[in-house]
């Protein structure tokens, strides 16, 4: 085959919700970030990063040299700043995906705010390892796409948990905020609950999959090199929670949602101003919702407690590590599961186009 000809193979499948996906995220990643692209900003951890492997096995994170070995172990802030473009856009083309998105407005909403949010700016600060942290985040969310549109998604899937697991951890809460907000979407049309099962089984079994591979493969690499866990945000102590800390990790999960919208409640900001107004919007969404699908009447009750459960459960998703870590210490880096919570006045609307809940 001639280049051009799998050029032209590759211009027929590619989608335009894609271009679009992927153009915005791109265009908008580099204004954002183009003065961090263009200057050298020393952070204490950069200082002794200019050169680095990135072998961070002690930190669990046995695949990140991998990761960032795509681009290079030097600081070089165009390098892998560009490389982190890159996998953001192509985590937004994979958002347009998971959520089927038709809209241009939702599209690039969503694609705008995967670049924008804090967490892509707090993650620049660590240039040096940025680009493996965001093809982390690209794994989980590709890992998502393949188990939802493929029978056999979930084993590619499991392989790519598990890479991301052992590039940076924390997005494994993004991956599972994303099947969260998938099933709302989906519980709101007529679909019957039984119809979600075989999916839900599938998530299930890439989600344990991909973890236990991950933890042998940790286990086997650190055997080889003799890396003990670091006791650095609760590493070492990572693993199944007993009864006593399961109450603990409720209250942090509860306090630190809370905190990250409204911050002090004894200091009013536009910040908090505006988060306020985002949950007025989807209290008001969802009741639209309700009412138009009818989703309060007794048949489908069902469904909408299934909603409300998935909501409630949403700040112990965001902030699940506390469940499996007591000793964990949430930083603006692991907050990506968040940003799904902004994106879903997007999502919604766009759904109720699809519903034709809205003219």
């Amino acid at each position: 085959m001639y280049p051009e000809d799998l050029l032209k193979i590759l211009r027929q499948n590619i989608k335009p919700q894609w271009k679009t996906a992927f153009r915005t995220a791109f265009c908008t990643g580099l204004l954002i970030h183009l003065y961090r692209l263009t200057n050298h900003l020393l952070t204490w951890d950069s200082v002794y990063n200019f050169h680095s492997d990135q072998n961070a096995i002690h930190l669990g994170r046995c695949f990140l040299t991998l990761s960032c070995g795509i681009g290079s172990y030097y600081d070089l802030q165009w390098i892998n700043g560009l490389l982190s473009l890159l996998y953001l856009s192509l985590t937004a083309v994979c958002l347009t995906e998971i959520f089927s998105l038709r809209s241009k407005t939702a599209i690039f909403f969503l694609s705008a705010l995967t670049v924008s949010f804090p967490v892509v700016a707090s993650t620049f600060a660590y240039m040096y390892t940025a680009d493996g942290y965001f093809l982390a985040q690209l794994f989980v969310t590709l890992a998502v796409v393949l188990t939802l549109y493929n029978r056999k998604g979930f084993l590619p899937g499991m392989l790519l948990i598990a890479l991301a697991y052992g590039s940076y951890q924390a997005y494994i809460s993004y991956a599972a905020m994303l099947i969260l907000v998938w099933s709302i979407l989906q519980l709101m049309e007529e679909r019957p609950v039984r119809a979600l099962l075989p999916m839900w089984g599938r998530f299930l079994l890439m989600g344990g999959m991909g973890t236990g591979l991950y933890l042998l493969c940790n286990k086997l690499l650190s055997a080889m090199q003799n890396a003990a866990p670091s006791s650095y945000n609760g590493i070492a102590t990572m693993g199944l929670p007993g009864a006593d800390d399961l109450l603990p990790a409720v209250k942090n999960g509860i306090i630190d949602f809370v905190y990250f919208f409204f911050g002090p409640l004894d200091q009013c900001s536009l910040f908090q101003i505006l988060n306020a107004c985002l949950f007025l919007l989807l209290l008001l969404l969802f009741l639209f919702i309700i009412r138009q699908e009818k989703l309060y009447q007794r048949a489908r009750l069902p469904r909408l407690l299934m909603i409300l459960l998935c909501l409630s459960a949403m700040p112990f998703v965001c902030f699940m590590i506390y469940f499996i870590s007591p000793g964990v210490r949430y930083y603006m880096l692991m907050y990506a599961g968040l940003c799904l919570i902004y994106m879903l006045p997007a999502l919604l609307w766009d759904k109720m186009s699809r519903l034709s809940l809205i003219s």
